[in-house]
Order: C-alpha cells, then sequence, then structure tokens
C-alpha cells in the first residue's frame, strides 16, 4: 500500500471514528450512567478528583465510608485537570473522545512500525469502528485513558534502543502512569526485564549491555512507585505499592464465577467489631486472609483462576456463539431508534481462526508454519507481554474492562499476521512525525497528572441550619443501626438529612436489590447527597446517601438541601432515600 493511500485511510478513520464517538456520547446523556454497572466507579472517580481540586486531599465518601483512597490515583488526577479547564457534566465523556482519537494515531503509529502501512491502515479503521471502544467511552472511567497509556508504551517499547533517550523515559513514564491507572499490570512490571530481552536478544550489543538495557526500565518504574507507596504507608502503616484488592477469593461467590460475592464482602466490612477500623486494618486483614487462603487452597486458587480467564476472557460457549451473529457484531446505538452492528473483538478472534484454517489448507503444513515463525521473530516482546499479562490475571479478576485494555494490541498482531500469511507484507516503515509525537504526548499527560497539585484550592463553607425531627432519624442515628445490623436498615423508617446535591440524572431511580444501581423511570431523578459537606466542623461532610426524587420540581446540580422520606439499604449496603419533601437552604459563606 502506498504511503498517501494509507494516510487518507487514517484521516478517514480519524474522522469517522471521531464522529462516531461523538454522537454515541452525546445520546448517552451526561455521566454518570447510573443503570450500568460501573456507575459506582464513575461517581468515586469524579468525586476523588473534586476533592484533588477543592481541597488537595485524595479521599471522599463511598457508600457511607470516607476514605483515604488508595484506589490509583492517575486517572482522577487527569480528571481534575480537565475539571479545572472546563466544568461540566460533560467533560470526562470528552476527554475520552479526545484520547480514543488519539488512540487511533497511535495504533497507526505501532501498525507502521510492526508491518507497514496496510497493517497500519487496517487495523486504524477497524479500531475506529471496534464496538467495545464505544462502551467505555461513554463512562467517566479510566478505560479509554489506560488504552492510551498502554499504546503509548508499546509504542515507546518498539522504539527503545537506547539507556536514558527519549523513548527509554516515555516507556517508563506511560508504564508508571499506567500502574497507577490500572493496577492489573503490577505483576507484569517483573516481567519486563524478559520483554526486553527478547527485543534486545538479536542486536550486537555486548550481552552485559543487554542485561542492562532490559532490567533498568523496570527498575526506574519501581522507583518511581515509591510516592504512591510511602502516601499509602504513611497513611495506613501498610505497604501498598499501588492500589490493589487483597483476598478478593474470600470474597469471590461460591461458583468461582467472574462476580464477587457483595454479601461476603459487605458481611466482612460491616462486622461489628470493625466499626473503628481503617482502610489499613481491613487491608492488613484482607492480605492475611489472601496468604492464608492461598498456602492452604493454592492448587485451587491456580486451577479457579485458568478456568475463569477461559470463562471470562476466552470466550465460553464458542462452539455455539461462533455461528450465532451477535457474536461478531455489537449493537451500539446512535440515537434511541438508530444501531450500527460494529465488530466485537469476539468475532474479529472467531474471523482469525477461520482464516487461519484457510490458510493451512491453501499453503500446506510446511509453508504455514514458516509464515508464522516469520510473523512472531520479530513480534515475540509483544506476544509474551501479552501472555504474562494474561498469566497474572491467574491470581487476579479478569474482569471484561481490563482485557479491553490490551485488545488493540492483539488486533493489530492478528492484522500484521493475517497479512504475512495471505500477502507480500509490506515492510516496517519508520514515522519520524509519530517517533516525536509519543514521547511528547506522554510527557504532558505526567505533567497533567502532577499539575492538580498547584492549582489553587476552592474552600467554599456553608452553615446548616440545626435540625431536629420528631420521630425522624437523622443520618447518625441510621449509621448507628447498621452497626447493629451488618449494614442493614430494618422496617424503612423515616428519616431527613441535609446536604449537597451531586450527580443528578433525569430518569432514574436507584433500588435497592437486583445487580444495576439504578433504573430508568419516567418522573424521577436519581442524585447523590453528601450530608453538611463544606460545613465549618466538616469540610468533607458526614456522609453520602442515594436520593430519588419525583416529580417536576427538583434542585440542580450543588444545591445544598434538605430532605425527608423513608430509607432502605443497597446491594452495598448504601442508604437510598425516597424522598417525600425537600427544600432549599442558602446559607453559603
Amino acid at each position: 500500500m502506498k504511503k498517501k493511500h494509507a494516510f487518507l485511510i487514517l484521516a478517514l478513520a480519524l474522522v469517522i471514528g471521531g464522529i462516531l464517538r461523538t454522537i454515541v456520547v452525546v445520546d448517552n446523556g451526561p455521566s454518570p450512567s447510573y443503570e450500568a454497572p460501573s456507575s459506582t466507579d464513575e461517581v468515586n472517580y469524579r468525586e476523588l478528583a473534586d476533592k484533588i481540586l477543592e481541597r488537595k486531599t485524595y479521599g471522599n465518601w463511598s457508600e457511607c465510608f470516607f476514605t483515604r483512597s488508595m484506589r490509583a490515583p492517575v486517572y482522577p488526577a487527569v480528571l481534575a485537570f480537565a475539571n479545572f479547564a472546563i466544568r461540566s457534566a460533560w467533560t470526562a465523556l470528552f476527554l475520552n473522545i479526545c484520547l480514543d482519537v488519539i488512540n487511533i494515531l497511535l495504533i497507526f503509529a505501532i501498525g507502521l512500525s510492526i508491518g507497514g502501512y496496510r497493517t497500519a491502515a487496517v487495523s486504524a479503521v477497524l479500531y475506529s469502528i471496534f464496538a467495545p471502544s464505544f462502551i467505555y467511552i461513554r463512562f467517566s472511567a479510566a478505560e479509554i485513558f489506560a488504552v492510551f497509556l498502554f499504546l503509548s508504551f508499546v509504542f515507546s517499547v518498539l522504539k527503545y534502543e537506547r539507556i536514558l533517550s527519549a523513548h527509554f523515559f516515555s516507556l517508563v513514564i506511560s508504564y508508571t502512569l499506567l500502574l497507577h491507572t490500572r493496577p492489573s499490570f503490577l505483576p507484569v512490571v517483573f516481567f519486563l526485564p524478559v520483554v526486553f530481552f527478547l527485543k534486545f536478544r538479536k542486536a550486537n550489543d555486548a550481552f552485559r549491555d543487554k542485561i542492562i538495557k532490559s532490567v533498568l526500565p523496570a527498575f526506574f518504574v519501581l522507583m518511581l512507585c515509591l510516592p504512591w507507596a510511602y502516601r499509602n504507608f504513611n497513611i495506613h502503616k501498610t505497604l501498598v505499592p499501588v492500589s490493589v484488592v487483597p483476598a478478593w477469593h474470600f470474597f469471590e461467590s461460591e461458583e468461582y464465577d467472574l462476580g464477587l460475592s457483595a454479601k461476603k464482602a459487605m458481611d466482612f466490612i460491616y462486622e461489628p467489631n470493625h466499626k473503628d477500623w481503617k482502610e489499613g486494618e481491613y487491608y492488613r486483614e484482607a492480605c492475611s486472609i489472601f496468604w492464608n487462603t492461598a498456602k492452604k487452597y493454592h492448587i485451587k486458587i491456580v486451577s479457579a483462576g485458568i478456568a475463569r480467564i477461559a470463562k471470562g476472557w476466552c470466550f465460553p460457549d464458542f462452539y455455539k456463539r461462533i455461528f450465532l451473529p451477535q457474536a461478531y457484531f455489537n449493537p451500539v446505538g446512535l440515537s434511541e431508534n438508530i444501531f450500527l452492528p460494529l465488530p466485537d473483538f469476539e468475532g474479529i478472534i472467531y474471523v482469525f481462526f477461520f482464516l487461519l484454517v484457510l490458510a493451512l489448507c491453501l499453503k500446506g503444513l510446511k509453508n504455514f508454519l514458516s509464515s508464522l515463525k516469520d510473523f512472531a521473530a520479530g513480534k515475540s516482546p509483544l506476544i509474551m507481554f501479552i501472555f504474562f499479562y494474561f498469566a497474572a490475571h491467574i491470581v487476579a479478576i479478569p474482569f471484561p474492562q481490563y482485557r479491553f485494555i490490551v485488545e488493540p494490541l492483539i488486533i493489530l498482531l492478528i492484522v500484521s499476521g493475517l497479512e504475512k500469511i495471505f500477502l507480500k507484507a509490506d515492510k516496517p516503515e519508520p514515522s519520524i512525525m509519530f517517533k516525536r509525537a509519543v514521547p511528547v504526548f506522554v510527557f504532558i499527560a505526567a505533567i497533567i497528572t502532577l499539575l492538580p497539585l498547584i492549582l489553587p484550592s476552592k474552600n467554599e463553607k456553608f452553615d446548616y441550619p440545626e435540625r431536629k425531627e420528631e420521630g425522624m432519624f437523622s443520618y447518625g442515628d441510621l449509621r448507628e443501626i447498621q452497626w447493629k445490623n451488618l449494614g442493614y436498615i430494618p422496617d424503612s423508617p423515616k428519616s431527613f438529612a441535609q446536604g449537597r446535591v451531586k450527580y443528578l440524572r433525569n430518569g432514574y431511580f436507584f433500588q435497592g436489590k437486583f445487580g444495576a444501581p439504578a433504573e430508568k423511570k419516567i418522573n424521577w431523578m436519581a442524585a447523590k447527597l453528601y450530608v453538611e459537606e463544606n460545613s465549618p466542623s466538616h469540610p468533607f461532610g458526614v456522609g453520602d446517601l442515594k436520593i430519588n426524587i419525583e416529580g417536576e420540581r427538583i434542585p440542580k446540580e450543588g444545591d445544598y438541601i434538605y430532605c425527608s422520606g423513608t430509607v432502605s439499604t443497597g446491594i452495598f449496603r448504601e442508604i437510598i432515600m425516597n424522598v417525600d419533601y425537600w427544600e432549599k437552604i442558602d446559607e453559603k459563606k
């Protein structure tokens, strides 16, 4: 393929991909999307970003607990900067659009490096209409940003030749940011020397130089993890290198499936003698549970982990789905009644295997194996990285969003491999533009991550009137009831609260059961109330709860209100109030 044709296809992929992503985001509405499973994370990320901006503190209320969060900090920091630049409910979503357009560029750049113009153009087009991207782009969550960091890391690995070069620092910084965005990459850091040694094994360098160039990036990455590890140790008095969830085996459902048992987790949290525990105590106890479980059931844990990957990441019942259209296309809504059948990752894998069988039949075993060997020869570092990443999830949770981050690289390898087998493959093409641009992207991302620490803070104060309501429970009373009943609030008591309203979504209703946080419901509004937030004695507030308000009269985002109604508990023992009465209060200082 000629260079001008490849860049023309790239331009079309960027335009079409950008337009489609914008339409999907606008049609979905502003974040958070409460009915989606990730909505809890969305609110958590946005609230952490607010606290970074407002008070230079990395902590927030979540499901009635204030935590000095150990959640990976980079995405909230980037979101904080974006909110400082443009304050809107749409900010995170349009940030996703910009990042995903850059991802199309990065995929093109990597395609040039491993295959040539044809690989680059086809891969860019595939990602521009890749259905999973349209799923994650709708949320204020870290997935699209993590893909950007991962692709930047991969490109930097391909270009890394010299120690202390731009691409050396680019891969170190991008991987460090990736670790602090998606900590599932942490176990792989110890295998990075293997990946780099595979890259340099045929170089003319002395063996000692190959070892140094292979080990040094991982060493620098681990050094850059120390500040966050120190912060966590200083607060929680326990070693947490990056955010992790220990002892998840203890909380998994009985069938060893992908789901964690919310009941087990919440019973553990609300055990009466854990009332005064902080994150550090929970973390240390969870670590102890994990290691004791691993000693007794190590074979069971490994075998269950392999089965979980096979079930969650490797397409269960593929022998049935391989003949069904839903395995190949995921309908993405462009409006209420218009859907586009865009290619899904599962279908791409099935087509790849179909074509491999066809190639085997046409070329014969000897020529087929020779083509595969030629393909793998220059790409073994990337293939091994994918292998190590998948293996790490034997003792982790292989949620679909964790696989999504590496799916673009797998697609690139598939396109490059098929080109090698069926066509006269293009030679890898250097690109000065991308070679210089990617380190710049990474360095800008690092600067944006640190900028919120020096931006001016906003310390708003608000005087709440003192209230005592006869026959009603206050928020503090509800929390005491929860500690006596493993987090539950029986009998739907009448209660009152006052605080700041945030994350309003019209047409939604928080429900106290089932898996989804909320359901779509006409004439209702769902929001969160941060109880007594910004009061002089409690700047962060005294807690949070979810509220449902019926009717056309609703508060505005950021309003301070008093409300009363009946309360219940949700699946994560969060407090949910169906509001009978509310009024706005205005005593801002």
